[in-house]
């Protein structure tokens, strides 16, 4: 590697033999589970539901929405509800701290308790994703054919 000028820092490698008992490695947004070549999301990234009982608001929405950091996009039809959300928002005209309506906040609280079900979720690291999508006002579903190649 040095002979091609590739300077390599901080990698990791699922070979066991070479590990210290490390089961997980964290990569930018999830967890690399290298006993089970998985990735998983990362907890701290997803609020609890209890911090919002109060206010809820169009920044608050944001910003909890923008905390779910997946570099892979296994998540984008889980934190599509937010954004419709905030579109809402958006064609009410409320201020960034203006308390949202009952029926959005409800709306969000719920999303809020159901998006903790993520992590849970393992997925095997070498998938070979075949995706069609087709254009539309408002999002109705997404059909994800995965080969696992492994």
């Amino acid at each position: 590697m040095n002979q091609g000028c590739f300077d390599l820092r901080g990698w990791e490698f699922t070979d066991i033999s070479q590990k210290n008992g490390e089961s997980s490695v964290f990569v930018p947004g999830l967890n690399w589970n290298t006993q089970r070549d998985t990735l998983s999301l990362v907890e701290s990234n997803i609020e609890n539901v209890e911090s919002f009982k109060e206010c809820v608001t169009k920044r608050v929405i944001l910003s909890t929405a923008q905390r779910i950091f997946d570099p892979i996009g296994f998540t984008c039809p889980t934190t599509l509800i937010p954004k419709l959300l905030l579109q809402r928002i958006w064609q009410q005209q409320l201020s960034w701290d203006m308390p949202v309506d009952k029926e959005i906040k409800s709306s969000f609280l719920k999303w809020l308790r159901q998006v903790r079900c993520l992590l849970t979720i393992e997925i095997p690291r070498w998938i070979r994703n075949a995706r069609q999508f087709a254009a539309s006002q408002s999002p109705s579903g997404t059909i994800t054919q995965n080969d696992d190649t492994t």
